[in-house]
C-alpha cells in the first residue's frame, strides 16, 4: 500500500501504515519472535522492521536489517510488485546474491542426502533426472 500510495502521488496516510508495520515489529519482539516465518506473511521482526526503516526513508539501516534477516533463514519473495523499490536499489543486490548461494547450498545438501541414501525412500523419491542432473554438476564442480 505504502508503494502504490507513493506512485500515485498519494503521501496521506503512509505515516499510520509504517507505524502499523512498527507496531507489529514490536509485538513480534514482545513475544520473542524474531527469525522465524515467511516474511511475505508477516513472520519476521527483522525483515519487517528493516522494510519500514527502508521505506520510511532510512536506507541503510533497513538495509541492514533486511540483510540480518536474510542471513538468519528469512526468504525473500522475487518479482514482488510491492518490493520493487527495494529490488530496485543497488544495495539490496548483494543480500538477494546470498539468499540465492544459500538456496543453492541447502538444495545441493539437500540432493545430496536423498540422490545417494535416502532417508525417505519408502514415502518419496526425487525425480531420477533430478539426481541425474545434481550428478552431473557435482563432477563439473569438483576438482579433477
Amino acid at each position: 500500500m505504502i508503494a502504490i500510495r507513493r506512485e500515485a502521488g498519494e503521501a496521506s496516510g503512509i505515516d499510520e501504515l509504517l507505524a502499523a508495520i512498527r507496531d507489529n515489529v514490536r509485538r513480534y519482539r514482545e513475544a520473542g519472535i524474531t527469525t522465524a516465518g515467511n516474511p511475505a506473511f508477516g513472520g519476521v521482526a527483522d525483515y519487517e522492521e528493516g522494510f519500514a526503516d527502508f521505506l520510511s526513508g532510512e536506507r541503510q539501516r533497513g538495509l541492514t536489517f533486511v540483510a540480518k534477516a536474510a542471513e538468519n533463514g528469512s526468504f525473500i519473495l522475487p518479482n514482488e510488485a510491492y518490493l520493487k523499490t527495494l529490488y530496485d536499489d543497488p544495495g539490496f543486490a548483494p543480500i538477494l546474491a546470498g539468499q540465492e548461494a544459500r538456496q543453492t547450498r541447502e538444495r545441493n545438501r539437500f540432493l545430496s542426502i536423498v540422490c545417494t541414501n535416502n532417508p525417505y525412500a519408502d514415502v518419496w523419491q526425487p525425480a531420477e533426472e533430478t539426481c541425474d542432473r545434481f550428478a552431473a554438476e557435482q563432477k563439473i564442480d569438483s576438482p579433477q
